[in-house]
């Protein structure tokens, strides 16, 4: 007779699963991830990955999940670093940026999908507000303490934008003259916080 499996033991094999198909798609990409290649990799029965996923998409969005989970922790972890409100934010958007240069197919897979009408499963989406409102509570902190001049709701898509511009510019090879995507992202991180930072506002530098 079949063992029963508890929640916890399910849990624990379908996140152990989702590792060895973020290593097929990091390595290979999307095409070269299938539920057959999945249970190749992790050295199970063909059938085995069905008992924790539906299908592939199914695989993709529980990845999805993951992923915003991971970058939530990283830059919690990084904004916890932090007690300036300023440098919380600071700190987030470069971490986010890592992300994406080091992880660009688990960052297109979560925030540039190929079909973004598809459906989207609604535990993806709690994991996506989770993690957009970590970035949006402190952005609402300094724009009520007026260090910003451009209320969260607005600025938070404009900067969402230029990071994603900005990194989808280094994925086409744009950028790829030695120390040019370095120089841009550091032009752009200054010349943006000319158009939302009240200079009147921020305290004072330390000489």
């Amino acid at each position: 007779m079949a063992r029963t499996l508890t929640e916890e033991q399910i849990a624990a094999k379908r996140k152990e699963l989702i590792q060895v198909a973020v290593r097929i798609l990091e390595e290979e990409g999307f095409q070269a991830l299938t539920l057959r290649r999945l249970a190749t990799e992790a050295g199970i029965s063909r059938t085995t990955p069905y008992l924790y996923f539906e299908d592939k998409a199914d695989l993709l969005q529980k990845i999805c999940v993951e992923t915003y989970r991971y970058l939530y922790d990283q830059c919690k972890a990084a904004m916890d670093q932090e007690s300036e409100i300023l440098d919380k934010l600071t700190v987030m958007g470069r971490t986010y940026m890592k992300f994406g240069e080091e992880k660009p197919t688990l960052y297109r897979l979560s925030f540039a999908p190929e079909n973004p009408k598809d459906y989207v499963a609604p535990e993806v989406l709690e994991a996506a507000e989770r993690f957009r409102m970590m970035a949006y509570q402190p952005m609402e902190e300094a724009f009520n303490q007026g260090l910003f001049l451009i209320p969260p709701e607005r600025l938070n898509p404009v900067l969402w934008v230029c990071m994603h511009g900005l990194l989808s510019m280094r994925w086409a090879g744009h950028l790829s003259e030695e120390g040019a995507y370095d120089r841009v992202k550091e032009d752009m991180e200054n010349i943006l916080a000319i158009g939302f930072l009240n200079k009147d506002a921020l305290p004072p530098k330390e000489a």
